[in-house]
């Protein structure tokens, strides 16, 4: 009996749920290479729906750009694309439209996201009150990435100087 409970005939392919939705996996391929390509097609799509996010908040559906289901946490994808999006506009005026709608998506399907959002724009885990900081000095980044990349201590710090951002030197060295 095969997976439908029919006869002897095998199964071409079956169903996989992941991250909350069904995905049709062909018998004897690599499942891992499947679950990559869906992650990738998933990353694609939005990538296509973020251009939404510069219209006005009167022109601007949230359900438009949502990737995940009403209650699942904020998908981190989205905030990173939202943030280059912010990132790459010189525009106040865009920057903020950009922002009210990622922050609108967020209230609209996981509103208890939302505080957790304002940290991270505010380069904040917490609370300052709270007086919690990851504790993570420029030595200890200049030696992970050091260790990661391959590369020399005194070249990333070359690398910061011309640079002037860690997430830079941290993209530069990852491409190269």
């Amino acid at each position: 009996m095969d997976r439908n409970g029919g006869g002897d005939e095998p199964m071409a392919e079956w169903s996989l749920g992941v991250g909350g939705r069904q995905m049709r996996v062909a018998r004897g391929r690599d499942l891992s290479t499947e679950i990559e390509a869906h992650r990738l097609e998933r990353v694609e799509h939005l990538k296509s729906k973020m251009p939404e996010l510069k219209n006005k908040c009167w022109d601007f559906d949230p359900r438009l750009v949502t990737c995940w289901d009403e209650g699942e946490p904020v998908s981190f994808m989205f905030l990173c694309l939202g943030f280059d999006m912010i990132s790459k506009e010189s525009g106040l005026i865009v920057k903020m439209d950009i922002l009210c709608n990622v922050l609108r998506t967020v209230m609209d399907t996981t509103a208890n996201d939302v505080l957790s959002i304002v940290y991270l724009l505010a380069n904040r885990i917490v609370p300052t009150h709270e007086g919690l900081e990851l504790g993570i000095g420029e030595a200890s980044i200049i030696n992970v990435l050091a260790e990661a990349y391959g590369r020399t201590k005194v070249g990333h710090r070359k690398l910061d100087n011309q640079l002037g951002d860690w997430g830079l030197v941290a993209k530069a060295c990852r491409s190269s």
